[in-house]
């Protein structure tokens, strides 16, 4: 299956499949940031790659209609591209998007921050998800969680689409990339559990993303962490490795943090 089969692209329509939405009718915020990122990725002329992306969560995206999905090139040269997108459902905006794409240079390299020393994907038990609020994480996602500390925020996993064939060396396609970065969630969740002593919604604003170029392979680790929780509102952030350890990317997102309601409320 390919990415835009997956999300339910159809040229510059989407159509959200049966199945990812949850208890709300609301579909996931990976979801609609990976809309955007495939069309940011798809607009990028083929000189340059995506670099960054900020996706703002203007309201729900709902699993039973129609969304158009549009880009705007607004500048392009040899050195970048500046990009914004948009999607609207029942003549409403849903989520708006700003991007850079840029030409990848030859240099030598720096990274400052590194993957955390854990085992492969296959030494770990796969999570299993059997909550049919959000029935999606247990069919689109492999995930592996790496143990760590119970009293700290911070969480490891390896991560694979399970629908979505990534070959060895295969780089991530942005949509792809889009699913899996809104799992830096699990950071403020976990800071809301130990703080106010019980789970609430935390409900995302926004997901960044900074590229240095896409992971290859079918898994990516995932380092997600707390960084401030307090009136309200916590901030998230993380990086995403490759397989072989190679920094792909940096993602930060702040959430409002609500008490859980019921559907019929």
């Amino acid at each position: 299956m390919t990415i835009e089969e997956l999300l339910g692209i159809d040229g510059d329509v989407v159509r959200p499949p049966e199945g990812w939405g949850n208890q709300w009718g609301t579909t996931y915020g990976g979801y609609v940031a990976a809309l955007l990122l495939h069309a940011f990725e798809r607009a990028t002329p083929p000189e340059h790659s995506l670099s960054v992306s900020q996706v703002g969560f203007v309201r729900a995206l709902r699993s039973e209609s129609e969304a158009p999905l549009s880009v705007e090139v607004h500048r392009s040269g040899r050195t970048a591209t500046a990009l914004t997108g948009r999607i609207e459902q029942d003549g409403a905006t849903a989520a708006v998007g700003v991007a850079w794409a840029s030409r990848l240079v030859d240099q030598p390299s720096r990274f400052d921050v590194s993957a955390p020393e854990v085992g492969p994907p296959e030494q770990y038990a796969q999570r299993t998800h059997h909550d049919v609020r959000d029935a999606f994480v247990g069919r689109e996602f492999d995930m592996r969680p790496v143990p760590t500390p119970e009293d700290q925020t911070v969480s490891y996993q390896w991560i694979r689409l399970t629908r979505v064939d990534i070959t060895d060396d295969e780089p991530w396609p942005a949509g792809a990339l889009g699913l899996v970065a809104d799992m830096v969630g699990a950071g403020p969740y976990s800071a809301t559990l130990l703080t106010l002593g019980r789970p609430h919604a935390t409900l995302a604003l926004d997901l960044t993303i900074h590229l240095t170029e896409a992971p290859r392979g079918p898994w990516v680790l995932g380092v997600f962490h707390n960084v401030a929780f307090a009136h309200g509102r916590s901030i998230g952030r993380g990086e995403l490795y490759d397989e072989s350890g190679t920094f792909a990317a940096s993602v930060t997102q702040q959430s409002l943090v609500r008490p859980i309601r019921s559907p019929d409320a």
